[in-house]
């Protein structure tokens, strides 16, 4: 052999190992957990949404209530709720002011006999629990297959490509 010859080697790839088939009892584990993460996850989407929706109505409520603070403080200006302000006044004198009371005459009143009407007691009050919401089972759906890679052959036609 000459130094000139080169020497090609081919190098060695490591070869993969699969995984492990599932058991049937594992896969039903995993399809259990699965279907436990996604009513956890529904419920607490539906809590936030709620939590959501009810700062939103506040803040709604806050809003509503300035406006009509602003819209009562425009229709009285600073004269009128003055002149307001000293009736009110001008009112409380005169209702807490005691005069005597002009003596009353007390005049008997006709009495008119009348047949009592009937009364029935209040029925009962029949207490119905709650409705409760049920929500249907979540159905567990088979994944989708995989596509599998397909090359574009001459003529326009497909082929699974193997690589």
């Amino acid at each position: 052999m000459s130094d000139n010859q080169i020497f090609e080697s081919e190098e060695v790839k490591p070869i993969k190992k699969g995984r492990k088939a599932m058991t049937e009892e594992r896969k039903q584990a995993v399809k259990l957990q699965l279907a436990k993460g996604r009513e956890k996850a529904l419920e607490n989407r539906r809590k936030k949404a709620l939590l959501k929706k009810l700062e939103k109505e506040e803040q709604h409520n806050e809003l509503e209530e300035k406006l009509k603070e602003k819209i009562k403080n425009k229709k009285t200006s600073n004269d009128l709720q003055d002149e307001i302000n000293e009736l009110k006044q001008l009112l409380l004198k005169a209702t807490t002011s005691k005069e005597p009371p002009a003596p009353k005459i007390e005049q008997p009143a006709p009495k008119i006999e009348k047949p009592a009407p009937k009364i029935e007691p209040p029925a009962p009050k029949i207490e119905q629990p709650a409705p409760k919401i049920e929500q249907p089972a979540p159905k567990i759906e088979k994944p989708a297959p995989i596509p599998v890679p397909r090359k574009l052959v001459f003529g326009g036609t497909y082929k699974p490509a193997l690589w």
